[in-house]
């Protein structure tokens, strides 16, 4: 499934100039460069804006186009909630499809070299996020899962900026918000956003339980996908990339890497597993060694590769197997976690994402 799609596409000091003259865009010289902007389409989730790409040559002079697509909103107006799937891309591609028609009506450079009239097929994409989500949770489960991916492995990714290099804070009480230069990951609590957002009393009930992912997929990545050659897909098609098969790898693979793939359970319980083991006592020790210290407030699985392993990333790949082979998930309950009994061990996020219920 997918929520979010950025499409770029330059136009012409011409365009620029015959898009300023439309009334379906409003000029703002506010800031360091001009821009044109649209909101007219933005309840069924399209908007757009038009920016200067730096100075040109006194013949030529290109603009940005950039239209960010939500595609919940383009299945049904002011939808905020439930999301997209294969079955709906006919039409959400013929909505977009109709809306660029309307947007974009008359504005053609014929004196151009490339000159054209502005279609879907005109832009390419430049961000899509594959998204799904988890319903039925309780309030405690939401909060662990969060914290299980805030203590998880992320030594490939780091704290996301702003576009003056400074950090950004988790957008929600409730999320888990980190980048590289592939990716953004953004996991969170659905109803903290929408009350964060203030949106209406019959959307913050129907967001109750629903813990969201997202893979921000930037650029470099959707290359790489294309790269790869296991997906017929292509920047100027948006519609290749909006395959579940994409969405479900994805999303298995950074889930994994960061949180890994067993249950979650007590450390008394993980640590009575690995004294019961086979292993000999010299691996047990650094089993027990390494759960422990991931019992640690704000310990991470980063910080026990960094400070019991010395950055020996096979050690450390070979002692989370060990772990997992047990049963367990290297990352402990707290001692304080809510749950009732019958709901430990907690299931891994990506049990409760694949196991065909009543999820996304």
């Amino acid at each position: 499934m997918w929520h979010t799609a950025d499409l770029t596409m330059q136009v012409t000091k011409n365009e620029w100039n015959m898009l300023c003259k439309s009334k379906k865009f409003h000029y703002n010289n506010q800031g360091k460069r001009a821009k044109l902007y649209c909101n007219d389409y933005k309840d069924q989730g399209v908007v757009v804006e038009v920016c200067m790409l730096g100075r040109g040559s006194e013949d030529y002079q290109a603009y940005l186009v950039k239209m960010t697509v939500n595609f919940s909103k383009l299945l049904k107006d002011k939808e905020h909630i439930e999301l997209a799937s294969d079955s709906d891309n006919e039409h959400v591609i013929s909505h977009l499809e109709g809306i660029i028609a309307e947007l974009f009506e008359g504005i053609e450079d014929n004196e151009s070299p490339v000159g054209y009239s502005i279609e879907l097929s005109s832009f390419q994409l430049s961000r899509l996020d594959y998204t799904l989500q988890v319903r039925g949770l309780s309030k405690e489960e939401i909060h662990l899962y969060l914290r299980a991916l805030q203590k998880g492995d992320v030594r490939a990714f780091k704290a996301v900026k702003d576009r003056w290099r400074h950090e950004i804070k988790q957008p929600y009480k409730d999320s888990f918000y980190m980048e590289n230069d592939s990716v953004t990951i953004n996991i969170y609590d659905k109803q903290s956003q929408v009350c964060n957002r203030h949106y209406d009393e019959a959307v913050i009930q129907a967001a109750s339980g629903i813990l969201r992912i997202e893979i921000q997929c930037k650029a470099p990545k959707l290359g790489s996908i294309k790269r790869r050659g296991k997906y017929k897909v292509s920047t100027r098609d948006v519609l290749s990339f909006l395959s579940s098969e994409i969405s479900e790898e994805l999303i298995k693979k950074y889930l994994k890497k960061i949180t890994k793939t067993k249950p979650y359970y007590p450390l008394d319980t993980i640590k009575t597993g690995i004294n019961k083991s086979s292993y000999r006592k010299q691996k047990k020790d650094r089993l027990l060694a390494l759960v422990q210290k991931m019992s640690k407030k704000g310990k991470r699985l980063s910080d026990v590769w960094k400070d019991l392993y010395q950055e020996d990333s096979s050690r450390f790949r070979v002692d989370i197997a060990a772990i997992e082979e047990l049963g367990f998930n290297p990352i402990p309950l707290p001692e304080k976690h809510g749950l009732p009994s019958e709901k430990i061990p907690l299931p891994n996020l990506l049990d409760r994402l694949f196991d065909g219920s009543k999820n996304n």
